[in-house]
């Protein structure tokens, strides 16, 4: 008799047991904003890196990516915007001035650095920003120090633009003046003399490195990408 109660309320435990594990577990709302992380490898040379990229649902329900840097500096932000760059005209003779468009123009600077390594003989460069006059002139052998960028700022450049000239002289004694400016179509001709020293007179054995700048309207030089010179020998 006993064996018998035992018995049922065993079967009836069995009954009970298999009916809960009939029932649906809650389901997990939290579920929907768990964040999934996944690992994307790769391979540089014979060593591999990784970067771990997490996926989340923003409230709006859209996807944003958060990249974490590995100790080793993988995954680095992209570098900063390079140096501005600017064309370097070699400066052209010519037989005589273009009859074109009076350019205007003011010197800004006029110096002898005395001592450079930069390989500029006669060349010109047409700067049109603070950051590409900087650029240049950080560039620029000049062992001595000389600033002859020291009048110009950013708000010069909003409407004006410098024609820079490097002027390579065989004596210190050779001297230059600007005095005149033409465009004709996509060709600016520089008017210049030179000063030399005369018959009976002998120049100085040092090697001049001349830095001028012209200051003219932006405008004056738009589409110019040719550069020449017409120019004057004079004796002193």
């Amino acid at each position: 008799m006993r064996k018998t109660r035992w018995c049922g309320l065993f079967l009836a435990l069995v009954f009970v047991l298999s009916l809960c594990a009939c029932i649906p577990a809650p389901a997990d709302k939290k579920g929907d904003n768990m964040r999934h992380t996944e690992e994307n490898r790769y391979a540089s040379g014979n060593e591999s890196t990784a970067a771990v990229t997490e996926t989340t649902e923003t409230p709006a329900g859209t996807t944003a990516e958060l990249t974490h840097l590995e100790p080793d500096g993988s995954n680095k932000p992209p570098a900063s915007d390079p140096e501005p760059s600017v064309t370097v005209y070699p400066i052209a003779n010519a037989d005589k001035m273009p009859k074109g468009a009076a350019v205007p123009f003011a010197v800004g600077a006029d110096v002898n650095i005395y001592a450079s390594d930069t390989p500029y003989g006669f060349d010109a460069v047409i700067v049109r920003s603070y950051a590409e006059l900087r650029a240049i002139y950080e560039a620029d052998s000049n062992p001595n120090g000389y600033d002859y960028i020291s009048s110009y700022n950013g708000a010069f450049f909003e409407d004006n633009a410098v024609i820079l000239l490097f002027i390579g002289r065989g004596s210190g004694s050779i001297r230059q003046e600007i005095h005149s400016l033409v465009k004709k179509g996509n060709e600016l001709c520089i008017g210049m003399t030179t000063f030399v020293p005369g018959p009976g007179m002998i120049g100085t054995s040092d090697i001049a490195y001349w830095r001028i700048t012209l200051d003219v309207k932006k405008a004056d030089v738009d589409g110019v990408d040719k550069i020449s010179c017409y120019n004057r020998n004079k004796s002193i």
